[in-house]
Order: structure tokens, then sequence, then C-alpha cells
């Protein structure tokens, strides 16, 4: 039993439609059968939920009994988006599913025993991958599942919200809502210039919608999209993140604006929208929302720029709802070119009823490259019962300490060692000391602990060195340094200052050989701009005091105040 070839070379799996009697579990509810769980193809299940894949469950079944065999059988349901359990043809059922959820067919696979679904799945939607129960197993591994690496369950949750949201409004509408049932829905939104540490998600949302991109992106590489995002930022883009809600459920992050500023002119450079929010009004309203933060900055004309596809038919039409005006391009490529004057504009005409907030809701998973080298190169040389200062503790949000899921494989992989947290500031849920990390004389004796952290620290200290030399003052010999700090294209961001970018080569010079050997050091971005440096030093033995000292031959950039070290 082979796979079909479509679904071994199939780009994006977003959706699984699965059957339950004797495809999930043998037997059938209807018939009162004793039911046996098949344990295999459940975990192939949770699997594909733990990589973001949407599983809707399309059962001829009574939608109550559903529920309770579930319950019977100890399947969680938070892993279904969905459940579409009725005795209506399955084809029918699917149909109004890819309608209400704007799910491609070629991104979907539905799974079932009975053979004459399985056929009429494959002549209505001849895209969408059919399978046989059997061949569930073989799911885990083709590349469009093999390549994802499994999702924080907080974003896993929103997702499913977005789709849940969709379907939920689409059903109201089909039977002929009212405004009071679309004021009902409580949609709020909200559109502000996140952190910077939060470009890592917007920058993957700009990689990977296609549906709903003004301008997808030139970069086949999602980590040159991020550092062109960053050099952008640099040159004085502005990034908007777009959060949302329904129904009171969070939806997270849903779409992202580039905006160049000239004087009284602002363009528009690129823009997405998630397509598991598409059609809920939140496009219209966030652009209009936009265009209202832009006049209230002395903005009086908007460019917008939007490729010249089909599949941004849609975004035209919206813009013209908006009464953008459309212009020849002036390169004369495929690109559309819109304008706007604003200083009239009033953005409560347009989706009134989808209320703005002021806080942007965004789950901060931590930085990627950070976390991965914590786990590859720091955690194998803690030892239980280690002492580790951790300065510039704040709430953990590098590591991701954030996200419960995450929280719980830090514990794990600290493997009992006592984690002494410092910061300026107090903060309640880390039960941190309350210390500067330029002086720790009274806090921490020389040679006390086996590592001393500094994650995203040093850059945002008034005297590095100081910093530098009270790490290795209080690291025992034997122990390890660990430092990440951001390089070169990293964007300025003050909390509350940010003066320096200290590159691998201050830091090996600093680490000599003579008192320290390099564990580990990886670079990440371009090779002359680099996004970060992260290093791992073991002490070998005692220094003198006062170790490192202050920093000279740095370049001063007078329009950001960063001095820059190699």
């Amino acid at each position: 039993m082979e796979l079909p070839k479509k679904l071994l070379t199939a780009k994006k799996i977003a959706a699984v439609f699965v059957d339950l009697d004797e495809t999930l579990w043998k037997g059938t509810i209807v018939h009162d059968d004793e039911l046996v769980l098949n344990k295999g193809r459940l975990e192939v299940i949770e699997l594909l939920y733990s990589k973001g894949v949407q599983i809707f469950i399309v059962s001829k079944n009574d939608k109550d009994e559903v529920s309770r065999t579930l319950e019977l059988l100890r399947i969680n349901k938070d892993i279904f988006t969905y459940v579409v359990a009725n005795w209506e043809p399955k084809v029918q059922n699917i149909d109004n599913l890819l309608k209400m959820t704007d799910i491609l067919p070629q991104t979907a696979v539905f799974i079932d025993d009975n053979v004459i679904n399985r056929n009429a799945v494959k002549i209505q939607f001849p895209n969408l991958h059919v399978l046989e129960p059997e061949m569930m197993g073989f799911l885990s591994g083709i590349p469009a599942i093999d390549v994802r690496r499994k999702e924080l369950p907080s974003e896993i949750k929103r997702r499913q919200n977005r789709y849940r949201a969709k379907i939920n409004e689409r059903s109201l509408f089909g039977s002929g809502a009212t405004n009071k049932i679309q004021e009902s829905l409580k949609k709020e939104i909200c559109v502000a210039v996140p952190p910077v540490n939060n470009l890592y998600r917007l920058a993957k949302l700009l990689f990977t919608t296609h549906r709903l991109n003004f301008n997808p992106p030139i970069e086949h590489d999602e980590e040159l999209l991020l550092d062109n995002l960053f050099h952008k930022i640099n040159q004085g883009r502005v990034v908007y993140a777009v959060s949302a809600s329904h129904q009171g459920n969070p939806l997270g992050l849903i779409g992202a604006f580039v905006v160049n500023f000239n004087d009284r002119v602002a363009t528009i450079e690129n823009a997405t929208f998630s397509c598991s929010s598409m059609d809920l009004g939140f496009e219209e309203r966030s652009i209009a929302l936009l265009l209202g933060k832009l006049k209230d900055q002395g903005i009086d004309r908007v460019f917008l720029y939007l490729a010249d596809s089909s599949t941004n038919a849609r975004i035209q039409k919206l813009l013209w709802r908006l009464s953008f005006s459309p212009i020849s391009s002036e390169d004369g490529s495929r690109h559309l070119v819109f304008n706007k004057y604003v200083s009239r504009f009033n953005p409560e005409k347009y989706s009134p009823l989808i209320k703005e907030v002021e806080n942007l809701d965004l789950t901060y998973p931590g930085m990627p490259e950070v976390i991965e080298f914590f786990y590859d190169e720091v955690s194998p040389l803690i030892n239980f019962a280690d002492s580790i200062v951790n300065l510039g503790s704040a709430r953990g949000e590098v590591l991701g300490l954030l996200e419960e899921h995450q929280k719980q494989q830090f514990i794990v992989a600290t493997k009992g060692a006592k984690i002494i947290n410092v910061d300026l500031e107090y903060v309640s849920e880390v039960d941190n000391i309350v210390a500067d990390a330029e002086n720790l004389q009274k806090v921490f004796t020389n040679e006390s602990q086996n590592q001393v952290w500094a994650i995203e620290l040093l850059e945002h200290t008034r005297h590095p060195w100081r910093a530098l030399s009270e790490m290795v003052r209080i690291c025992k010999v034997d122990g390890y340094i660990f430092i990440t700090v951001p390089g070169k294209s990293f964007p300025k961001h003050e909390y509350p200052v940010d003066f320096w970018r200290i590159g691998p080569n201050t830091l090996t010079r600093i680490f000599a050989s003579e008192y320290f050997k390099l564990i580990a050091l990886e670079n990440i971005g371009q090779a002359d701009n680099l996004r970060r440096t992260m290093v791992v030093f073991k002490k070998t033995k005692t220094t003198p005091p006062n170790f490192v000292s202050a920093f000279i031959g740095g370049k001063l950039n007078e329009e950001n105040g960063i001095t820059y070290f190699e």
C-alpha cells in the first residue's frame, strides 16, 4: 500500500477531515458496538495537531453521541478544531467546511473507511488527498508534515479559535443574521507597534501567508526575510501588528503592516493577514484603524503597494471600499499603486462593531535561536544541585518561559539546579533578587556559582565591561559563562536603554585562552551583519580583580546612539 504521489509532493497540509467509526476506533456507535480505540491512529492525529494541522471530525452520527464517546474513550476533545456529526453526505459536510474555513482542497486530507464516501470526495474534490485508515501511519512521515516543528499549545489554540470563529460566524450569517447578532459576536482588535522581540512572529506570518499577502516575499528562506525586516526597521520603517479576539476567545496575531514614512507621506510597503481569520471583518477594520493612526501622526497622504495577482483581487475590493484610488505603477512592474488622502478620514465608518482595544494580544514564544542554543549547548553542562545566576532575568521571555509548556521543558532541562534570577526590578512571579549586574559584591561571593548567564542583557547595561567582570568574579573555576547579545542588524530596543552591540571578536578577545576555554560559539545572520551571537566559555583558572576593562575601538552611530564592537 503506497501513498498517492501528490500527497508526497504536497507543499502544505493545513487540515485533516477524519471519520470515527471503523477509522479512529473499531466498531460503530449507532450499533452500540463495544468500541476499541486504535491508539496508533490517534497518535498520528495527536502528532498532526501538535504541528498545527487543523483536525476536523466528519462523522455520520449524532453530535451528542460523538461527544460522549470521546469522553468514554478518554480522547482529548481539544485536539479537534470542529466536530461535524450529522446524517448528511460527508462530501457535503466537507464542502461546507472548506467554504467556511477557506482551506484549499489541495492542503486537506480526508480519511474514511467507506469506499463510497472516499470516491464521492475524490470526484467532488480531485485535488483533495483521500486516504484509507490503514494509510494514516504514513502521514507523519510525508515531507509537508515532517519538516514542520511542533507548535506552542497557546498558538495552536489561537489558530483553532480563528477557524472556529469563521465557522460559527458564517453559520450564523448563512441563516440570515442581523446586526444584533453581529454585535453579539463581541469582536475586538488592536493595531499597534509590537516589541521588537515579536518581529520573529511577524516575519513568520509574512513568510508563510500567501493568499492575503500584499507583496509576497521574494526570499525563499525565513531567516533571510527576518534579516530583511530588521534591515528595514533600522532604515526607519515601522512595523504594526494586528491582534484580535472573537466572542472572548483570543485569536492572537492575525496581521501585520510595514510602513515607510517620508515627511507627511506614508507608504504601506507590505501587509499580510492570516488566512485563518479571513472574512471576519478584521482586514477592513485594521486598515481603517491604521489609516486613523497615520492621520493622528500628521500624515496627509498614504500610498499602498499591492502585487497584481488573482489572490489579491479581494484586497483590491477592500481598498476600493476604503476609497483608495489606483494610480499607475511608477516602475512598470507587476505592482499596483494606490493612494489616499487621510486628513479627513474617519476610521469609525468602517466595521464599527469591531471594538478597538489598546493592548496587543501576542503570545511570545521566545527567541528560537537562543532557545535552541540553550538546549543544545548549555543544558548538557548543567548538573543536579548546581547554583546558576541568571542576570537580567526579567520573566524569562527570551527562553520562552511565558509559555507553560516551555516552562516545564526548562525545569526538566535544568535538572534540579538552583536558578537565582537577578534583575533591576522585582518580578513577583519570578521572585528574583533585585540588584545591578554591574555591582554584585553584596549579593554573591567570589567563585560561588557553577554557571552565570547574561541572556540579552549586556546591550542594556551602561557599563557592560563591569557586568562581565562581575560574571567572571562570581563564576567558579570549571564553571561556565553563557552570553547572548544582539548583533549589528538587530533593531534598537530600549528596555529601558540600548547602548551596545558587542560582536564575537570582542567577546572572544575578552575571554582570553589563559583563563577561559571556548565551549560553543554560534553567530546568527549574515556574516557582515549579524543578528545575534551566542557563546559559552569555561573558566579554567582564577582571574584578577576587575578582569574586564572598558571597551575601546567601537563605532558610534550618532543617529541611534548605539556603539558597535566587532
